[in-house]
This record gives structure tokens, C-alpha cells and sequence, in this order.
């Protein structure tokens, strides 16, 4: 899935608006009272303006997602909701997340989806073109609902000049490091030694220092950093993005891993794991498992670790007082290119053959709205998608990682996104196949990069329009 999960549980309003504790956020004590949080956002953040002149009538909305069990304030954002709508009910759906990128889609070709779903962002574009989505422009230029301005967007919320969309959380990369591990080497640590501004020259010294045997077994058993190493997006876009390159050429929709910039970060990171090899390897991680040590980055076994914001919260619970750690920002080239990082989400859709239009555009609204979303900012749930709200999110938890904004920041700059179209998912895989052989030593990494190239790009598919047609990727803050 390329949303992930994050077992926080909602904040208690007895504390009213001030700061969380990393109690509050592991405990979830007084999830109940979240009206207490939600209630004291800025009602003017985003065009909070909710849809009006709805029927009378009783209506009930089906609302598919897998978040339900790790969301523990949903059941008082629906209480909230019909307080304003008191004649819409809105009924839960939930679906494991192992199976809701098949059941949503098989829904919608057998006409039994639920009127609205929080979606499946990947998956995406093949519903806008097929229009089982529901194009919402007329109603979100009625609410004066400007995206661009008032979003952090991933990509798919605005889609061949229609809003097919509506924001609720994103998930920015940057990197989870051990403060602890960091300082035992005696390697510089992000914030304290370098304020944030580090490049890729400092990750990679920091790296070196800790990336070690430990226990003089003649094997590594403590690395520099973990990042998926047949992951496109995650393992390689945002060094192309920093150097000036990318993983496609959006506008004209192809795939351009043999461009000289994609091509030397490639190279980069290649560099680090088989040469250096102070990155975990997918077979370190098999070895670390059978000893015991589940991830590498909680177990204290990696200093850096690349991901994205919604997993803060289960590394804030697995991590507990095991070592100290926060969240620097994906680290500049040098002075004249700063880090590029990666956003993904999962917005809000709405089935085009819904009985109830009106109804469930006004329960993506309050979605999208300054409650909902200033419920996120407050229990650090997810990074919510409206910018007015950030400011909460990004308070340092007094006795925990103190740079959240590490994350909103991402928007702060150009960031990039995944190259989405009909088969997102399957079109990268062929680039995994071919950098797993690379690493083999069975394939050089150019021939490697031509074939990935030249496989993936047989496997792009769109529909009538270019969809990124006069935009550019990396995206520029508004």
C-alpha cells in the first residue's frame, strides 16, 4: 500500500490545546473527548465553508477504509459530522489492508462500491479515467475550496483539469535517526552539531562511522542507514530529484532511469550498499530477523532510516526509552541543491454512481476540514493535508523527537511525487527485478537501467489527456 499505517490513538481534551506528551500518544488515555481537540481548530483554515442546502431526508453513506481499528477518534469526527448533519449516518466499512486495493477495485467494476472511500492514491488514475470516481470541480469551486493554496497534494486529488479528490493525510519522507548510536560513534547528529542543514557528503560520513562489527564476529551487524534497495520511489527518485534529474518524464509520461542525472544516483546509492555497504541489505535484514531483531532501525541496529511520517507513531511506541531519536529532513547535495523528498497519500473519493452526491461531498469536506485535520495535527495520527493546521503538528513532544516539521517541511520546497498513471504499482516492478541482479553481480547497473527502462515504460497506460500536462515535477510550493 503506499499509505502507511500509524497506530496512534487520539489525544484526551483534558489538556486542552497544549503540547502531547509521548504518554498521551502511546496510551491514547481519554481518546473519547476528542471534541475537545477538534473543536478549538481554526475555523477559517482552508475554506472550512461546509456544503449546504443537503436533503432532509434520511440518508446513509457507506465509508470505506482500513484505517478504522488504528483511528481511534473516528467514531467522534462521525459524531461531530452529524451534529451538522444529523440526518446523514454514516456506516463504516472496513476492510483489512491486505485486501482493499483488490476489493476496491472489484467493487467498482461489480457497481457495489461504497458511496465514498479513503482510496487507494496508487490505484487512482485508472479510476478517474474509467469515471467511477466522482468529478466534484462545479461543488469545490461552489465552496471556493482552493487545493493548490491550502494542501499539501499528492498528485491525484486535481486530475486532467478535474477534482476528483479530496485531501485527508499525507505521508513526506525524511529520515528516522538514533541520536544515541550517532553520538556513540562520534558522528555529527543533523540537528545538534549541523541545524538541520547537512548534505549528502554528512550522511554518508555519519554512515561510515557507525556501519561496523560490533561484536568481532567477522560480520557488519550495525549499519549507516536503511532505504529499500529495489524500491524506485523510495530508494532512488529523491536523490535523482536533488540532483536535478527524475525517474520520468512526467509531461510525456515514459520512465528515464538512463538520463545521466537518474543514472549518478543510481550510481550513489549503489555505491553505498555494495561497495561501502553501509546499507542494510534485504538479506541483512533476513539475518537480523532470525536473530531476533524485527526491524533494524528499533532494534538499534541503523542510524538512518528513510520513511514516511504516518510510521512516527509505531516507531514512537516499538522505540519506547530504548534510545533517543528525531527526524531530519532528506539532506542537500551542497549549497546550490537542496534534498528533494518524496510525498504520498491517500485522499478521499467518492463513487460517480452514489445515490447521495451532496451527502458524501459534505463528509469529505469535514474530512478535509479544519476539525478533522486539526484532530490529526494533534495526536500526530497522520500529517494532515491542511497547512493551516501544521503548527500543532509540528510541536515538539516535550520527552520525544523534537523535528516533526521535518515532514511538513517537505512542502516547503519542491518535493516530489510518484509517477502515477493506470499501472503505478506493476510498472515499477520490473525495476526491482532488475536492480536485485545488479546487486547479484549478475547484471552491470547500466544494462540493468536500460532494461528497466525499456520494461517499465511498456507497461505505462493512460487515458484521453496527458495528466501532468503543464506541470512540473518536482512541485514548487504554492
Amino acid at each position: 500500500m503506499s499509505g502507511n499505517r500509524d497506530l496512534t490513538p487520539a489525544r484526551p481534551a483534558s489538556r486542552g490545546l497544549g503540547r502531547l506528551t509521548r504518554r498521551e500518544i502511546l496510551t491514547g488515555a481519554g481518546s473519547a473527548a476528542l471534541a475537545g481537540t477538534v473543536t478549538g481548530a481554526c475555523a477559517s483554515s482552508g475554506g472550512s465553508r461546509e456544503a449546504t442546502g443537503l436533503s432532509k431526508q434520511p440518508v446513509t453513506l457507506r465509508y470505506m477504509a482500513w484505517f478504522f481499528q488504528d483511528f481511534s477518534g473516528i467514531d467522534e469526527v462521525i459524531r461531530l459530522f452529524r451534529e451538522k448533519h444529523p440526518q446523514v449516518t454514516i456506516e463504516k466499512e472496513p476492510v483489512p489492508s491486505n485486501e482493499f486495493t483488490t476489493k476496491q477495485a472489484a467493487n467498482f467494476v461489480a457497481g457495489t462500491a461504497a458511496d465514498c472511500m479513503w482510496g487507494e492514491g496508487m490505484q487512482f488514475p485508472k479510476f478517474h479515467d474509467s469515471n467511477w470516481t466522482l468529478d466534484i470541480t462545479a461543488r469545490a469551486k461552489a465552496d471556493k475550496l482552493n487545493l493548490r493554496r491550502d494542501y499539501a497534494l499528492v498528485g491525484v486529488e486535481d486530475w486532467c483539469d478535474k477534482v476528483r479528490a479530496l485531501p485527508m493525510q499525507v505521508g513526506p519522507r525524511a529520515f528516522y535517526y538514533n541520536k544515541t548510536l550517532l553520538k556513540s560513534v562520534g558522528a555529527k547528529d543533523p540537528w545538534d552539531d549541523l541545524k538541520g542543514e547537512w548534505t549528502w557528503d554528512d550522511l554518508v560520513e555519519a554512515a561510515q562511522k557507525v556501519t561496523r562489527d560490533t561484536n568481532g564476529d567477522g560480520r557488519t551487524d550495525q549499519w549507516g542507514m536503511q532505504i529499500p534497495l529495489t524500491n524506485l520511489s523510495e530508494g532512488y527518485a529523491m536523490w535523482a530529484w536533488t540532483l536535478g534529474g527524475a525517474p520520468a518524464d512526467y509531461k510525456n509520461m515514459k520512465f528515464t532511469f538512463t538520463t545521466p542525472a537518474f543514472r549518478e544516483a543510481a550510481q550513489f546509492v549503489y555505491d553505498l550498499a555494495a561497495r561501502q555497504k553501509v546499507i542494510v541489505t534485504e538479506e541483512d535484514a533476513a539475518q537480523l530477523r532470525q536473530g531476533g531483531v524485527r526491524d533494524a532501525f528499533v532494534g538499534g541496529k541503523v542510524a538512518f532510516f528513510l520513511r514516511a511520517s504516518p510510521n512516527f507513531g509505531t516507531t514512537l511506541r516499538d522505540v519506547g526509552s530504548s534510545f533517543q531519536w528525531d527526524i531530519a529532513p532528506f539532506p542537500k547535495k551542497d549549497s546550490r541543491r537542496p534534498g528533494v523528498a518524496l510525498s504520498s497519500g491517500n485522499p478521499n473519493i467518492i463513487w460517480a454512481d452514489t445515490k447521495a452526491p451532496d451527502e458524501a461531498y459534505a463528509w469529505l469536506r469535514f474530512l478535509a476540514g479544519p476539525e478533522t485535520q486539526g484532530q490529526f495535527a494533534k495526536s500526530k495520527i497522520y500529517t494532515p493535508a491542511l497547512k493551516g493546521v501544521w503548527k500543532d503538528y509540528e510541536a515538539p513532544l516535550p520527552d520525544g523527537p523534537q523535528h516533526l516539521a521535518a515532514f511538513t517541511d517537505v512542502y516547503r520546497r519542491p518535493y516530489g511525487i510518484h509517477f502515477y498513471h493506470h499501472n503505478t504499482v506493476p510498472s515499477t516492478q520490473p525495476f526491482a527485478g532488475e536492480m536485485r541482479a545488479v546487486y547479484a553481480g549478475t547484471k552491470g547497473l547500466d544494462q540493468g537501467l536500460r532494461d528497466a527502462e525499456q520494461q517499465g515504460n511498456l507497461q505505462v497506460a493512460y487515458g484521453q489527456c496527458l495528466p501532468f500536462k503543464g506541470m512540473d515535477v518536482p512541485i514548487k510550493p504554492s
